[in-house]
């Protein structure tokens, strides 16, 4: 029988002899993993949150995983202020998944994505307890992605997500923080359930119709592993006040535009590029 607790306790023993920035690395890729999971396995897109939040709430998610990277990969200071904001919009959602009595993969992939921000957090503690009061006081960026995994472990607990916690792991102690990150996010050809489960919250964020297929291609070339461009990652994480202040339907917009011409695809390209990989 697979002990949950003591495999958690053996990540946080080894991620104590590890740096930072691998900490970081593997708290984002765990939260990264299970992504898929949000959109929920009951049929309804996002049931767990309420309408008129359910773009503020995944755009918030994805905002924070995308500057979970960018510290990694620079090492520069992110926008802690807006970063913060989000993740305490992160937590309404997970407490507005947990009010809705949800399966719970749905709330543990919520757990997962902001405890991944706090990973990545200069003051971890001031932030973690500002989206979440049940911190414990010694929280701190390992103990933030040991949580991340136990998250996702908790999201799935099946041998994919424990081998591929494992992997990391073992890819830490061999590969720098970089390297790591921009490694496919499954180390083997993922099984068909969770094919489905992906396809399934593809098609969720594409119907929220806001403007999302702009992520879904970053988070595909995550999953593929392809190199990150990071002068385009900081502008993405960077985007102007005005265009804030309009909402999820600008800012995607906006991010969109950033692109190089080749690069942008339609919701329909999108959605073929997709399943011509699984065929």
């Amino acid at each position: 029988m697979f002990d949950r607790r003591r495999f958690k306790d053996d990540i946080e023993t080894r991620l104590r002899k590890v740096p930072e920035d691998k900490c970081i690395a593997f708290a984002v890729r765990s939260a990264m993993r299970v992504l898929p999971l949000l959109a929920d396995r009951q049929g309804v897109p996002f049931r767990h949150w309420k309408p008129e939040n359910k773009s503020n709430y995944l755009l918030a998610i994805l905002k924070n995983t995308a500057r979970g990277v960018e510290y990694v990969l620079t090492k520069g200071h992110i926008d802690y202020a807006a970063a913060i904001a989000d993740a305490h919009i992160i937590h309404v959602a997970y407490v507005e998944a947990c009010y809705h009595d949800v399966d719970c993969s749905t709330v543990y992939a919520a757990n997962a994505a902001y405890t991944a921000y706090t990973a990545c957090a200069e003051y971890p503690l001031t932030a973690y307890e500002y989206a979440h009061a049940l911190v414990p006081n010694t929280y701190n960026y390992k103990t933030a992605a040991a949580y991340t995994a136990d998250a996702a472990i908790d999201v799935n607990a099946d041998v994919d997500i424990i081998r591929e916690i494992q992997q990391d792991l073992a890819d830490l102690e061999k590969m720098i923080a970089e390297k790591l990150l921009q490694q496919p996010l499954w180390s083997k050809a993922t099984t068909k359930e969770w094919q489905h489960i992906n396809s399934r919250f593809r098609f969720a964020v594409l119907k929220l119709n806001a403007g999302f297929e702009v992520w879904l291609d970053w988070y595909d070339d995550r999953l593929q592993g392809k190199p990150i461009d990071i002068k385009l990652l900081r502008q993405w994480n960077n985007v102007p006040k005005d265009i804030q202040k309009q909402g999820v339907v600008a800012i995607n917009a906006y991010l969109k535009s950033l692109l190089p011409k080749v690069e942008t695809r339609s919701v329909f390209e999108s959605c073929l590029r997709y399943f011509q990989r699984l065929w």
